[in-house]
């Protein structure tokens, strides 16, 4: 068991981001996996991707650590939210 402090949470405005990161990188494997290279579909919602990132990476470099039971952005980890909440 490690004893080193658990980083801060990260902060609501990078949860937002990784939020419509992982739903527009959903939305371009259903549109890659539905629609032949080159369809205005799969072109539009990689564009989407690209300017997602661009807005996420504006700020900052982005490093995605992905671990078998959790997440973290630059080393932290998205605040817990329960239901209810």
């Amino acid at each position: 068991m490690s004893n080193a402090p658990t980083p801060e949470p990260l902060d609501s405005a990078r949860v937002a981001h990784l939020i419509a990161f992982a739903w527009t990188c959903a939305a371009a494997v259903r549109a890659v996996a539905l629609y032949p290279a080159g369809h205005p579909a799969v072109e539009s919602v990689l564009k989407r991707l690209v300017d997602t990132v661009a807005t996420i990476t504006a700020a900052e470099p982005l490093r995605a650590t992905v671990l078998p039971k959790q997440l973290l952005i630059n080393g932290r980890a998205p605040a817990l939210v329960r239901a209810g909440s």
